[in-house]
């Protein structure tokens, strides 16, 4: 008989692998979504901003909507965040 303890820790491997492939599988949508809406160029015209985020709200709607359907939380400043500031972070299950 295999000891309690391998066993938990041979239990906590697998959800570990399941969550891993989880995340890869959402990666994987993630970025067939960004080439999809050819996000790319929207995205690097958004980071050339200085203060105000330039681009029109539908485009930022839709990269959220890409974000959330990946798993990704945006953290808006001010927000609980262990590190401080804003931010993303994979969405607890």
């Amino acid at each position: 008989m295999a000891d309690a303890k391998l066993v938990a820790r041979a239990n906590e491997v697998i959800d570990r692998l399941f969550a891993l492939n989880e995340a890869m599988e959402s990666a994987e949508a993630f970025c067939a979504y960004l080439k999809e809406l050819n996000a790319l160029p929207t995205i690097q015209r958004m980071e050339a901003s200085e203060d105000t985020i330039r681009g029109n709200v539908d485009s930022l709607m839709k990269l959220v909507a890409a974000f959330h359907g990946a798993g990704i939380e945006l953290i808006p400043e001010g927000a609980t965040s262990p590190r401080g500031g804003r931010g993303v972070r994979l969405r607890s299950r």
